[in-house]
């Protein structure tokens, strides 16, 4: 009995244990929005979002006509930072979505925008890193950055890859997890520690073999 007891108070403690591990992993939301398209293109999100997942992060994959109603769902949940990923114009709503919850005390840490249509965007004052993933198919727009913006704004290029596959890229999808986690841990991260996640973020890409088409840091 003695024996039957203390396995119970071990499983317990590990349960939780593993339950505020869970809890700090997940201290950041991710939304995902597909293309125009959507199913049976952008599928390569739905990957991505199993992914995150199984990294103990919490992410959920919509149309990218659905951004206002993920807004009314960040705003209920009371969530203190969230990072958005899109796809072509799902990467525009990851875009309008950004620029609704500025003035709030949501915390937009990362956009991941995947194939911007159009000519270059601006990125929102209160997104804290945007990094755009450009394809080598003609159309797609790089990120541009205001100078007044204290954020950090990089444009990756993703040789071999057209609109339809970019989506699909192990190496967009290993990039965007890792700058989640990155994200995260740059919580009220000083101008000095900015130096050094803009170094890691950018020995992030060689390893992954992306390249730089630009990096515009801001203090």
């Amino acid at each position: 009995m003695n024996r039957l007891l203390k396995n119970l108070v071990a499983t317990l403690a590990l349960v939780t244990a593993c339950a505020t591990i869970t809890t700090s992993v997940m201290a950041m939301d991710v939304y995902l929005f597909r293309g125009l398209a959507g199913v049976p293109f952008s599928v390569g999100l739905d990957d991505l979002e199993d992914k995150l997942k199984s990294h103990g992060i919490r992410a959920e994959t919509h149309p990218h006509t659905a951004w206002q109603q993920i807004y009314a769902k960040i705003k209920k949940r009371g969530v203190r930072e969230v990072a958005f990923v899109g796809h072509s114009m799902g990467a525009l709503s990851a875009i309008s979505l950004t620029q609704k919850l500025n003035g709030s005390r949501i915390r937009v840490a990362y956009l991941g925008l995947i194939d911007i249509p159009g000519s270059g965007k601006s990125v929102p004052k209160n997104a804290s890193w945007a990094e755009a993933y450009v394809s080598s198919q003609p159309g797609f727009s790089l990120l541009k950055v205001n100078p007044r913006h204290k954020n950090l704004v990089v444009n990756t290029r993703v040789p071999k890859t057209v609109h339809v596959t970019i989506d699909d890229s192990d190496r967009v999808h290993d990039a965007i997890i890792s700058a989640v986690w990155l994200a995260e841990a740059s919580i009220g991260r000083t101008p000095k520690t900015v130096s050094a996640f803009a170094a890691t973020r950018k020995s992030r890409n060689n390893n992954l073999g992306l390249l730089a088409a630009s990096s515009i840091k801001r203090n």
